[in-house]
């Protein structure tokens, strides 16, 4: 379940912005991890209930991934690498961008083969 994993990370890092936690703060608030394994496990049954889902979201990571390493080596080639603040921040937003246009282009081709099995 390839597509499961970045969104997965994804519900994980927002709420950890959320709740403080990813930013090491003192006020971080443990009380949101059970949530977390709620959302998580959520979609992951979404996922395999409804399988066009599944291979959208599998799509939308391979898309992800195809993003992250141009991006990333174009990044640290100009000196704006992930360690940067605005580095980061352009590579977050390519990798969400990327995973968004996998995703409809994933979930366009699970409509596309009509109602029979995902195979």
């Amino acid at each position: 379940m390839v597509g499961w994993l970045p969104i997965a990370l994804g519900i994980g890092w927002f709420a950890g912005e959320l709740s403080g936690c990813a930013r090491f703060s003192a006020d971080c608030d443990a009380g949101w991890m059970p949530i977390v394994w709620l959302a998580t496990l959520a979609v992951l049954a979404l996922l395999f209930i409804v399988p066009r889902f599944a291979v959208a979201a599998t799509v939308a990571a391979l898309a992800m991934l195809v993003t992250a390493v141009p991006g990333a080596l174009y990044l640290a080639s100009t000196g704006e690498g992930p360690a940067s603040s605005m580095g980061a921040a352009v590579l977050g937003g390519l990798l969400v961008v990327g995973w968004v246009v996998g995703f409809v282009i994933g979930l366009a081709r699970a409509m596309r083969r009509g109602s029979g099995p995902v195979s």
